[in-house]
């Protein structure tokens, strides 16, 4: 049985071209290179009345091809995350100075000037009412909207409370209670506020919209732009 004597003769029999030269700063052609030489000097010091076939050969160079795969798809989705989220950044900056319409049970009333805002019912309603608390939890006013079909409700508050007088500007708890075949639900209310700057958030967190009065809330949660 002969053996093997030169690296590039079991590249030729594999079907592989050794490379010229491996660039120390491409970890991808560091590692292939690096396989090819441990398979070779694993061929060359096995058994000679038991050498590996081609089945087993074929085998690691199949399961090395998945590893190398995966780890270069994992680059190109990296890439891929990294230009969306520039092109995020260039349009959620487009949108300083313009009202967008998100959800949360916060809103910011400027006196005399009320308060609007939506209540997205996912099915028909009963009992549907609006509470509406000042930053102490104190009951401010209370309105009910009676039964409703499902889709968006927009409602309005004039600023007036429950005991005629004007509220005075600031930031307000809003919640919605109502009922869906005798069921209490609580659907979060929609509000249109005001873009005031814009972050990149950290890992996991996108990019975020400081709003007036509000806070950072998500670019995802932004359901229109006005």
């Amino acid at each position: 049985m002969s053996t093997i004597n030169a690296t590039h003769d079991v590249f030729k029999e594999l079907g592989l071209k050794p490379s010229d030269k491996t660039k120390e700063n491409d970890p991808t052609k560091l590692a292939l290179q690096d396989f090819l030489d441990l398979m070779v000097t694993e061929m060359t010091k096995q058994d000679p009345m038991k050498p590996m076939d081609n089945a087993q050969i074929s085998d690691r160079i199949a399961q090395f091809g998945t590893v190398s795969g995966i780890g270069e798809l994992k680059n190109s989705f990296d890439k891929m995350a990294s230009s969306l989220t520039s092109d995020q950044t260039l349009q959620a900056a487009n949108l300083v100075g313009r009202e967008v319409l998100v959800p949360g049970n916060h809103a910011q009333y400027e006196a005399g000037k009320g308060l609007e805002g939506i209540i997205p019912l996912e099915a028909s309603s009963t009992n549907v009412t609006v509470r509406i608390t000042d930053s102490s939890g104190s009951l401010v006013k209370e309105l009910s909207l009676g039964a409703r079909p499902s889709g968006d409700l927009q409602f309005k508050w004039d600023g007036m409370t429950d005991a005629g007088e004007p509220a005075p500007g600031g930031d307000y708890y809003i919640e919605v209670q109502a009922k869906v075949d005798g069921k209490p639900v609580t659907p979060v209310p929609m509000f249109r506020n005001r873009v005031e700057s814009v972050n990149i958030g950290g890992e996991g967190k996108g990019i975020l919209l400081n709003l007036k009065g509000i806070g950072p809330v998500s670019l995802n949660d932004v359901k229109e732009i006005h």
